[in-house]
């Protein structure tokens, strides 16, 4: 059958000894409504020495559409990837993890996608599992992504589906060997190469899975040279082919905010082991990389820090770093209950504590750059507003519909959930709150929770809160009411103490 007809996609999977994670990747490519003389799966095993060889023998072995390819191990992920590309038969390429997992019919939905628009790239929407992934690229599907170089530029993982011609053509292939941010080089070349990217957001595609033994090859400790070296190759990659020069700098600053100046910042920074590493690694990758013009158009913390950079004041940096851990502005649930089919929660937001700057800036003159712009850091922004939604572990979420309402520098407001949408199912779903202009991860404190479970529809509802003092909501299919009660009843007794 296969002889006849053309393979539409190929999954290409670099394998090193995951263990049991590999399992549910399985499950979701046998599970594609794609049909299966459609699409094929290279799993290229790195050396794994833990049994997954036979496993993939025995998977490829029930479905003829795997395929396995060993090599020796190289231990990192480049040489598997490329060694897929090159055995690869469909049209289209796209590379999964051997720990995460895909929608059914995410193969279908992006082949489909690809085909109807012309797409080089489509950026599929993707999840995190217990880690970030993404959020601002998904808010819509975008035919030509490359009209807010931005907002490509904040999905740079390789998980992905490329048109294999045209990864041919141009000889877009991943490093090689020991090394860190081969999918940055490998992503970025085919952004800037490519005749149209796409990012489709009107499902889920892909989840990323954080595994709970600390295997994600993403969790390796970092060496801090080598890692500012492997982002200078995607700066240059950028350098190279992007002629247009306001283009060009909005793709570089993510090299620059994220992997850079992010890193130097707050708790991030006071929180890394090899600190002077990474600061005299970070600070040489930026003083070789960005001229002061560029830093000069970034936000005023960032900006700071880049100016410290470039005057070699990477103890200054350490002292801002630590001043600015001390601002925690809080968003506080002051109250939640489930009233008829709603999910109502009261919402309350302060400013952070602020202090003097530290004596070392101080000292720096006063025209310093971004320096009279911190006095007010620890406030809320004018324009801040709450926004809140439910997210179940898998990643999927529900937004909720937020009011706002500022008063002497403190926010309060409601989100509120409609649960007789039938867009929650059963499952634990977590509140999750952001301030506009603030991280989404700013902290919940624990909130006066007193709410029996209710039916609404084919669901038991209930609230708890869990052992970090974060709302959660409950709902299961009934018949599972014991749980329910159970979880609604420690909640009550955390609340007590």
């Amino acid at each position: 059958m296969r002889k006849n007809r053309a393979v539409r996609v190929s999954v290409v999977v670099p394998v090193h000894d995951p263990g049991r994670w590999i399992t549910d990747l399985l499950d979701s490519l046998r599970a594609q409504t794609l049909d299966p003389a459609d699409f094929e799966v290279v799993f290229v095993d790195d050396g794994s020495t833990d049994g997954t060889p036979d496993l993939l023998d025995a998977a490829a072995a029930e479905s003829p559409h795997f395929r396995v390819i060993r090599t020796p191990a190289s231990g990192w992920p480049g040489r598997p990837r490329n060694l897929g590309i090159d055995a690869a038969r469909g049209d289209y390429v796209f590379l999964a993890d051997h720990d995460d997992r895909l929608a059914p019919d995410a193969l279908e939905r992006l082949v489909d996608f690809a085909d109807e628009r012309g797409s080089d790239v489509v950026i599929g929407r993707i999840v995190g599992v217990d880690r970030p992934a993404p959020t601002r690229i998904f808010a819509r599907t975008l035919v030509d992504a490359q009209e807010d170089p931005g907002l490509l530029m904040t999905s740079l993982t390789p998980q992905k589906l490329y048109r294999r011609a045209f990864l041919n053509e141009h000889g877009i292939r991943f490093p090689e060997g020991p090394r860190r941010l081969e999918d940055h080089v490998f992503v970025t070349t085919a952004y800037v190469r490519a005749r149209r990217v796409s990012v489709y957001a009107d499902s889920i595609v892909y989840w990323f899975v954080l595994r709970d033994d600390g295997g994600n090859a993403s969790r390796r400790p970092i060496e801090w040279a080598g890692y500012y070296a492997n982002a200078a190759e995607s700066v240059a990659v950028v350098d190279a082919e992007v002629p247009d020069e306001e283009r060009r700098v909005v793709m570089r600053s993510r090299w620059l905010r994220t992997e850079a100046l992010s890193r130097l910042r707050g708790r991030r920074l006071l929180g890394t082991g090899d600190r002077d590493g990474l600061l005299a690694a970070a600070g040489a990758f930026v003083r070789a990389r960005y001229p002061t013009a560029e830093i000069d158009r970034l936000p005023a913390p960032d900006r700071l820090v880049g100016r410290l950079l470039l005057e070699g004041r990477e103890a200054d940096v350490v002292a801002f770093a630590e001043w600015e851990a001390a601002l925690t502005p809080v968003v506080a649930v002051t109250d939640a209950e489930i009233a008829g089919d709603r999910l109502r929660v009261s919402l309350r937001a302060e400013p952070g504590w602020s202090a003097p700057l530290p004596d070392a800036l101080q000292a720096l003159p006063p025209d310093f750059p971004a320096l009279a712009e911190l006095e007010h850091l620890g406030d809320l922004p004018a324009d801040a507003a709450l926004e809140a939604d439910l997210r179940r572990g898998d990643g999927v979420l529900v937004r909720a519909t937020t009011t706002t309402e500022a008063a002497d520098g403190v926010l309060t407001g409601t989100a509120a959930v409609d649960l007789a949408s039938g867009a929650l199912d059963g499952g634990a779903w977590r509140l999750r709150t952001a301030l506009t202009g603030r991280s989404p991860a700013a902290p919940l404190v624990r909130a006066p929770v007193a709410a029996p479970p209710v039916s609404i529809g084919p669901l038991r509802v209930a609230l708890a809160v869990d052992a970090k003092g974060r709302l959660l909501l409950r709902a299961e299919r009934r018949g599972a009411i014991p749980a329910a009660r159970r979880l609604a009843g420690r909640a009550l007794r955390r609340l007590r103490r």
